[in-house]
């Protein structure tokens, strides 16, 4: 017969196992179940960045349609109707001029209202690609004059998610949005680097700069910029300085 002492301790060691047999399975549930909310979570953030960024693009396409409509072509219409209201019967050479000028004038008219009508689709971006999308708001920048904007791609382009370029897109497009509004810049350049594993994007301006450290936790694009960097899995990383300029970068995985 087994002495009272041992079958106390073997109560006790079983007791013991079973408390932390207990202990483990309910911190396997409960990582389990934290790890799934905070996926959930994750996925929830993301679907929201990408219906916000695409909220937000079609603000800014509509914006600038809406420049385009006053700034160019009903300039370009209104010197048009100029051209035939000075039309005279009895001069027909200067009249042929002044008719072949207004032709001229409407196929511009008819080319730019083509390339509005480009802007006005949703999924411009799934179907020309990141870079197509992103050399069109360069040259929107070079059209308005403000600033001499260069941009330079290299290494063979990889295959991004279209809901990772879409948001990828609106970070350029906010960065751009504020090199244009707030940094005084004359010089613009953006270049893209491909390689196996990452593509790099760069976006550096030669503008007033600002002082990071003091105004990090301030702005609102600044903030919308790195989180939705974070969200699609890529670095945000911008180095500014009070007075020579700002150079963004952003670091993103290819998979």
């Amino acid at each position: 017969m087994r002495n009272p002492s041992e079958i106390y301790y073997t109560v006790v060691l079983a007791t013991i196992f079973f408390i932390v047999l207990i202990a483990v399975v309910i911190t396997a549930v409960w990582r389990y179940y934290y790890r799934k909310r905070a996926h959930e979570k994750t996925l929830m953030e993301f679907d929201n960045t990408l219906l916000q960024s695409r909220l937000e693009i079609q603000e800014e396409t509509f914006k600038s349609i809406s420049c385009e409509l006053h700034d160019n072509i009903g300039q370009i219409l209104t010197l048009a109707k100029l051209h035939l209201n000075r039309l005279s019967l009895e001069d027909t050479e200067l009249s042929r001029e002044r008719l072949n000028g207004a032709i001229d004038m409407i196929t511009q008219t008819i080319q730019s209202l083509r390339d509005v009508s480009k802007n006005l689709h949703a999924d411009t971006i799934s179907k020309n690609g990141l870079v197509p999308a992103l050399e069109t708001e360069i040259r929107i920048i070079e059209k308005l004059g403000i600033l001499q904007p260069v941009f330079r791609v290299s290494g063979p382009p990889a295959h991004l998610d279209d809901n990772k370029s879409l948001i990828i897109f609106r970070i350029v497009q906010e960065a751009l949005q504020n090199i244009t509004k707030h940094s005084k810049a004359t010089m613009l350049e953006m270049k893209i680097e491909y390689s196996e594993t990452m593509m790099k994007l760069t976006i550096a301006d030669n503008g007033t700069g600002f002082n990071w450290e003091e105004n990090k936790d301030k702005g609102s694009g600044l903030r919308n910029m790195t989180d939705r960097a974070r969200i699609i899995g890529a670095q945000f990383d911008m180095q500014a300085a009070a007075t020579s300029g700002t150079i963004i970068t952003l670091t993103i995985p290819i998979s």
